[in-house]
């Protein structure tokens, strides 16, 4: 159980230090926006490259921020069925949604891994002004999947636990002498 516990440590460090990177490049698209407007408006000019590596940014920004939302139930969740239900079927049904959603993000973390693999193999770049390499572009599509894969999982864990403590007392109360 150390080990688990170890293990789980260290992957919340890495979801933080993810987030922690996403919010950067979200402060930097905010700089390079508010220095591309200035250079337009005052020096009638503009940064070259500022609309590209705006765009790149906006993918690490979503996918590195991926699992450190989902740590907090910070996702936008559709509720009208699942405020109807029992409280253990409630978590029954968070249960399966989270193993879909590990399962999902399992395959985009492997498509992602070969896509961006190939790409990287075949030296693929972006025809544009600064011709970036495509492989680092899409590495964040992996990287933020694979985070939100696991964390899905270690959120499925919780609830099966949950569910299992919930189905356990409702058993209990069931099976009660009455006095």
């Amino acid at each position: 159980m150390k080990i688990i516990r170890m293990i789980e440590a260290v992957f919340d460090k890495v979801v933080n230090y993810a987030a922690y990177w996403a919010g950067a490049l979200l402060i930097f698209v905010m700089l390079l926006i508010a220095v591309g407007v200035l250079g337009r408006f005052l020096f009638n000019s503009e940064v070259a490259w500022a609309v590209e590596a705006s765009e790149y940014s906006l993918g690490y920004i979503t996918f590195l921020g991926l699992a450190w939302l989902l740590k907090r139930d910070g996702h936008v969740r559709m509720d009208v069925l699942l405020s109807r239900l029992k409280r253990r079927n409630q978590t029954l049904l968070n249960c399966v949604t989270s193993i879909v959603g590990a399962a999902t993000f399992g395959v985009v973390t492997w498509f992602g891994v070969a896509v961006t693999w190939d790409y990287f193999q075949r030296g693929m770049v972006h025809q544009s002004v600064s011709e970036i390499p495509l492989a680092p572009v899409l590495a964040c599509i992996p990287l933020g999947s694979f985070l939100f894969a696991v964390q899905f999982g270690r959120q499925a864990a919780q609830h099966a636990k949950s569910w299992k403590e919930r189905t356990a007392s409702t058993t209990r109360v069931e099976k009660a002498p009455l006095p």
